[in-house]
């Protein structure tokens, strides 16, 4: 098994940059290689797939919390991305997280309460000898120094959503709305059922009896597809989700859907197949995915062209480069890509069309609202 070119991923905001950058040295003094944005991202990268590579190249990812805030871009990407990659790596790799309170801080803030869940260090300045050597310790693989808090039942894995109700607080749906709202990408003012059941399905977790729900109105057998994303296999899981697609609305491979044909996709498959990508990518896929990115800059779910929210949406989930749509052979069938990448190959056809394919996009956007999905 390939070992991790990185000991841990330094998260911070760029207010902080000072800060981190003396613990960094500091580690790297201690024999560590961590990963640090100033030394790996240069002019022309792309940034985003520089920062996912490296969470997933990374052992430990370290949250660097402090008056500053997390930093926009931190909030968007680094913390769902690392909490995927802990979820999806935990068992078999041992990946952890640690979050690190910079002066200042007491506490784990309350709209990060997830965080709170993972033994955290406080730093009282960037040269705190206690702090700086748990720290090693934690990234070394030894418990990191673990601060009294209010005694909470976590279970073995840690786990945003307590089934049990004798773990749950009056407050808890209130914070598991706002992590989603702001962490998770998702669109305010959810209520507390509708940020449950987006954790469980962002990270995986599903009722003991739970099996897959692979319902039709069409008819349509989603074993295939389910097995290939199981399977982690994107770019046939990718070419699947076209065929299933093309039959659930009557045509024969080779052919393309019409703007109405998207709008009036069936919802129960519709919903099907995005569950699937969802769950199999722990949330870092999906037809939702792609929805609620395509609504955070500006786009509209109304089937209409709206060229600057398209191209925005292209530049974050990696579908325009350098200010050129990609083709096809491009495409990054691993979860390295940025979130949203995939589900792509139904939009395939209208490569270079620019204007026949947003409206595409904001057709089938549409009838996921319209789906509530």
């Amino acid at each position: 098994m390939e070992q991790p070119k990185f000991d841990v991923f330094l998260a911070h905001n760029s207010l902080d940059k000072p800060e981190v950058i003396k613990i960094a040295q500091y580690l790297k003094k201690n024999g560590l290689n961590p990963w640090l944005d100033k030394e790996q991202i240069f002019a022309g990268d792309n940034i985003q797939k520089v920062v996912s590579q490296g969470i997933s190249q990374s052992k430990v990812g370290a949250f660097f919390i402090s008056q500053n805030g997390l930093g926009t871009f931190q909030e968007n990407l680094e913390l769902g991305a690392i909490i995927n990659l802990f979820l999806k790596k935990n068992n078999a790799k041992g990946f952890r997280v640690i979050p690190i309170l910079l002066p200042g801080i007491n506490d784990i803030p309350e709209d990060l309460y997830y965080l709170s869940q993972w033994a955290w260090i406080k730093f009282t300045s960037s040269n705190d000898e206690e702090a700086l050597e748990n720290l090693i310790r934690g990234i070394r693989g030894r418990s990191a120094a673990v601060q009294e808090q209010p005694v909470t039942a976590i279970p073995e894995t840690p786990r945003i959503i307590q089934h049990s109700s004798s773990l749950t607080t009056p407050s808890q749906p209130d914070k598991k709305a706002s992590f989603v709202n702001s962490h998770l990408g998702v669109q305010p003012n959810i209520s507390a059922d509708q940020a449950e059941e987006i954790l469980n399905s962002r990270l995986n977790i599903q009722p003991p009896t739970a099996t897959d729900n692979l319902d039709s109105e069409k008819g349509i057998d989603y074993t295939r597809l389910r097995d290939l994303l199981a399977a982690e296999n994107w770019k046939e899981a990718d070419q699947e989700t076209y065929r299933v697609m093309i039959k659930a609305v009557g045509k024969k491979e080779g052919d393309w859907f019409t703007e109405g044909e998207l709008l009036n996709f069936p919802c129960t498959d519709l919903r099907t197949i995005d569950r699937l990508w969802v769950k199999y990518s722990n949330g870092h896929f999906g037809f939702s995915v792609q929805k609620e990115i395509y609504l955070s800059v500006g786009g509209k779910a109304d089937g209409n062209y709206d060229s600057e929210a398209w191209k925005k949406f292209g530049d974050r989930v990696g579908w325009r480069v350098n200010g050129s749509w990609i083709r096809y052979s491009n495409v990054t069938f691993d979860t390295s890509s940025p979130r949203g990448h995939l589900p792509i190959n139904i939009f395939v056809v209208w490569l270079r069309l620019e204007l026949i394919r947003g409206s595409k996009f904001s057709s089938l956007a549409s009838k996921l609202v319209n789906c509530n999905i």
